[in-house]
């Protein structure tokens, strides 16, 4: 992994205004944003986004010297609800859609948030052929759709939360779906989400599924309170994850490494840390 691979990832900045995002991503000298579309309620780009939205936003970037290519959207696969599922797709293909318009070449989603253990059976099978009905309208577009390993959340209090598994974040559920999916649905590693999930061996599971690993969130965990499993978003370095090992493991990894700093309250400085951090390790 090289240092022109990083960026900012789009969650921590949702309080932020996208001109602010961009203006902030080149002062950390960095050239990738990831920009998130019609997730939160203050994301410059919604479904409704017409010519001058995008034409706008394609504007900021080229400005600022940041490039437009990767993108992050909400969605939850794991309905129990066929019906619900069908829906979940609708809505992703018009997401692809307006990646599409803007450039985007490459979506980070979601599977499931659904515990692990209920994901079995036709629930199973009803995620994956979501999954491959908007990776198909994402292939003619030239679009790739990357899985984040994300568990369920509880949240406990501000910037407290409780991570739980789900089929993203189980070893062994991932190695039953991944290899029915279609080839532009990969992986987005994120190794802290998996470390709160309950993955103590993030980096063995990296170098299980690094084939299908397209893309990339780094940021940190402190843990809380242990008995409840609680843990609070800090700044790369800041936490639990090993990083030495981690970033060896990903040393030949060529995609996008997006920095999320979650919190919205200092994610200005949480991002400014993170890189410094990230710096003593990449070449």
């Amino acid at each position: 992994m090289k240092r022109a691979q990083i960026g900012n990832a789009a969650w921590g900045f949702r309080e932020t205004p996208l001109e602010r995002q961009l203006a902030v991503t080149r002062e950390l000298g960095m050239r990738r944003l990831e920009l998130s579309l019609a997730s939160t309620p203050k994301d410059f780009i919604q479904l409704t986004a017409g010519a001058a939205e995008i034409e706008r936003a394609k504007g900021w970037f080229a400005a600022h010297g940041v490039e437009l290519a990767e993108g992050s959207v909400g969605n939850d696969f794991g309905q129990a609800d066929a019906a619900k599922n069908r829906e979940q797709v609708d809505a992703m293909k018009k997401k692809i859609d307006l990646a599409h318009r803007l450039g985007i070449r490459s979506l980070r989603i979601f599977a499931s948030f659904a515990p692990a253990k209920e994901m079995e059976g036709k629930r199973l099978e009803g995620m994956v052929a979501a999954l491959n009905a908007a990776g198909a309208h994402a292939k003619p577009l030239g679009i790739t759709l990357a899985v984040e390993t994300h568990g369920g959340v509880r949240k406990m209090g501000e910037n407290r939360f409780i991570h739980s598994p789900s089929a993203s974040t189980e070893a062994e559920s991932v190695a039953r779906w991944l290899p029915d999916c279609a080839e532009n649905i990969t992986l987005n590693f994120d190794p802290a989400n998996l470390w709160a999930a309950g993955v103590r061996d993030v980096t063995g599971f990296y170098g299980r599924f690094a084939k299908r690993v397209s893309y990339a969130h780094l940021k940190d965990y402190v843990v809380e309170d242990r008995a409840t499993g609680t843990v609070r978003p800090v700044g790369c370095g800041e936490g639990v994850l090993d990083w030495k090992p981690l970033m060896a493991a990903l040393k030949a990894f060529e995609g996008p490494v997006f920095i999320e700093y979650e919190p919205t309250e200092d994610v200005e400085d949480g991002c400014r840390r993170s890189i410094r951090f990230l710096e003593t390790l990449v070449g």
